[in-house]
């Protein structure tokens, strides 16, 4: 479970989020939704760990994200592949291994891609 409380991100001047309070459950989907500019993307960014500076407070399963970190809790998949153009497939899947952020057999066999791993990017169709 996620939980959110008083969550506040400003970019110099402008309040993009304030005081925001939600619970996110253990199990199911969940959209946020809202028009453009309201913070959508700048949540998720905190919430997986990506921006850090915020006010505060985010708990996994009643933890502190600050204290435990996010590495075995969030995980992204990216509406742009985000994929390193001068590695090949094989590579560019072995890539969070270098930051510790998952073992390599995940990838592999649950996954089924290494008939990706000798392609390059731009062959790469998901």
């Amino acid at each position: 479970m996620i939980e959110i409380r008083h969550l506040t991100k400003r970019y110099q001047y402008i309040k993009v989020i304030s005081d925001l309070n939600i619970t996110f459950p253990n199990k199911g989907l969940i959209a946020i939704v809202g028009s453009s500019g309201c913070g959508k993307t700048t949540l998720l960014h905190i919430i997986g760990g990506l921006d850090k500076k915020y006010y505060g407070d985010i708990r996994i399963d009643g933890e502190p994200i600050r204290k435990t970190g996010l590495k075995k809790n969030v995980g992204f998949l990216f509406q742009n592949f985000h994929l390193i153009p001068w590695m090949n497939g094989k590579e560019n899947i072995k890539l969070p291994l270098f930051y510790r952020f998952f073992k390599y057999p995940i990838y592999d066999k649950n996954l089924n891609i290494e008939k990706c791993y000798s392609q390059k990017t731009h062959e790469l169709s998901f």
